[in-house]
């Protein structure tokens, strides 16, 4: 098993650190995530004031494509209610907010893995 570090943005580090926080979608990595892999959470890390906001197992990585014409889960369209729950679960306050914040950090349309955890 690997370990990951994980760097939040302040906007999402107190629901990571209380534990509402337990998904992020990210770019894909040279080095994949995979089930069973360690979690090392952070906010402001590689700068003076890091903080460990907790620790966590991987326990499903799910492949998402987000543009404005579509949005995939493992290559499959996404209804509404599932990207609203997706955008919750994600910190976000609806799908709308979710999708500018990936359009202005990484645009669109965007590819990348869903990684849900549990704290260790």
């Amino acid at each position: 098993m690997t370990t990951h570090l994980l760097n939040f943005e302040p906007q999402f580090s107190g629901l990571v650190h209380l534990g509402a926080k337990r998904q992020t979608i990210r770019p894909a990595r040279k080095r994949p995530f995979a089930v069973g892999d360690t979690l090392r959470l952070y906010t402001g890390l590689r700068r003076p004031g890091v903080r460990l906001l907790g620790e966590g197992r991987v326990t499903a990585i799910r492949t998402v494509r987000f543009a404005w014409d579509g949005w995939l889960l493992d290559g499959k369209p996404l209804a509404f209610g599932a990207l609203t729950r997706i955008a919750h679960l994600d910190g976000f306050g609806d799908w709308f907010a979710m999708i500018h914040w990936f359009e202005h950090t990484h645009g669109l349309p965007f590819e990348g893995v869903l990684i849900r955890w549990v704290r260790v």
